[in-house]
């Protein structure tokens, strides 16, 4: 029979808590003379071994604890949370332990996700002046909706946008999808989603997509876009390999004139820039952005280290003034985390994914 999992704390991390059903206890009482032999009192004092006494001590508790997780498995439980263990003494030659805790009912975060349908087609237009590239829109067939993915370079904070999304097909035929509102893009990462109803017979003749941008929120300006929007220069195989090997704002290669080159981000540059003034490439150089360079190595920092307080540590020391204004919000968040890390243990992993989801919403 399996081992319920059982814990002094109040959660499992990696587990959600499906269903609080009912607290439960477990006894053991140790008798015959157990404490009216009083040199256990002094087996320090005089050198003698206590051990018999600890030993009978041990065993109590963990029986208790048997009977206890007995009780939580026949309640359909399969952990317990909250565990404590009382001592009560009844006379001089009795003495009851007692273990107690809430039986629950827990499931291993993602073990029974279902699987969703996810179609990706590339973004095959851009606008130059924009300080932001839009990758991919995702289809999810599972729950009938669409979502972009964005790059939005620094010293930006896209907000919220408007646009027309053109679906272009294999016939030279177009599915029109008009005055689309994505909002709060800075803040949550679910809002560039929009309900969306797509056949499976549609969808298998889709295969890039236009987005006209008229409007967009960005460091809390509405701006409207003037730009002309301007095509890849790459095939729809080669441009979807190349968003994945680069950078999903890459939409061109570079091409270099007697005054200008081009970047991979589609960003015009004069010559005596030695580095795109848009995303930090500079030329001929096949990586991603300057940004997703620096967030890939501080998340390769970050990995080889403990502890959530070790990570916090890291990223307050390594913060100039500016930045840790910055990042305050993520400090909170991380600072609660060691907290509750004294408390349960090991929560690294939990601090890991806050950070990863806070750099990527930059």
């Amino acid at each position: 029979m399996s081992k319920l999992m059982v814990t002094c704390g109040y959660n499992f991390e990696h587990y959600t808590i499906e269903n609080y059903i009912k607290f439960c206890s477990g006894e053991c009482v140790l008798g015959t003379g157990f404490l009216s032999n009083l040199s256990a009192s002094f087996a320090d004092t005089f050198g003698t071994s206590s051990k018999g006494y600890e030993n009978k001590l041990a065993k109590a508790k963990d029986f208790a604890i048997e009977k206890l997780e007995e009780a939580a498995r026949s309640e359909g439980a399969n952990a317990i949370i909250g565990l404590q263990i009382d001592f009560e003494t009844f006379s001089a030659d009795i003495m009851g332990v007692v273990a107690s805790g809430m039986a629950v009912y827990i499931e291993k975060i993602g073990e029974h996700v279902i699987e969703e349908k996810i179609y990706q087609f590339p973004v095959i237009n851009y606008y130059p002046d924009l300080p932001f590239r839009i990758g991919h829109l995702l289809y999810n067939k599972t729950r009938a909706c669409a979502q972009i993915d964005l790059c939005v370079y620094p010293g930006n904070k896209l907000q919220a946008l408007n646009a027309d999304f053109i679906v272009q097909t294999i016939f030279d035929t177009q599915y029109i999808y008009r005055d689309i509102n994505l909002t709060q893009i800075e803040t949550n990462q679910e809002a560039a989603v929009f309900d969306l109803e797509i056949s499976e017979n549609e969808l298998r003749a889709m295969n890039g997509v236009i987005v006209h941008v008229h409007k967009y929120i960005n460091n809390n300006q509405c701006c409207t876009n003037t730009g002309s929007s301007q095509m890849t220069s790459y095939k729809i195989p080669e441009l979807l390999n190349k968003k994945k090997e680069y950078g999903i704002d890459v939409i061109k290669d570079y091409v270099k004139t007697e005054q200008s080159w081009t970047c991979l981000c589609g960003m015009e540059n004069s010559n005596t820039d030695e580095i795109c003034q848009l995303c930090g490439r500079s030329y001929g150089k096949y990586i991603g952005t300057e940004f997703e360079y620096q967030f890939d190595k501080l998340i390769e920092r970050l990995e080889n280290m403990e502890s959530s307080s070790e990570i916090y540590q890291y990223l307050l020391s390594q913060s100039s003034d500016q930045e840790v204004d910055s990042i305050a919000e993520l400090l909170e968040k991380i600072e609660t985390i060691v907290k509750k890390e004294r408390i349960y243990g090991d929560m690294r992993d939990s601090c890991m994914k806050l950070v990863k989801e806070f750099y990527k919403r930059k």
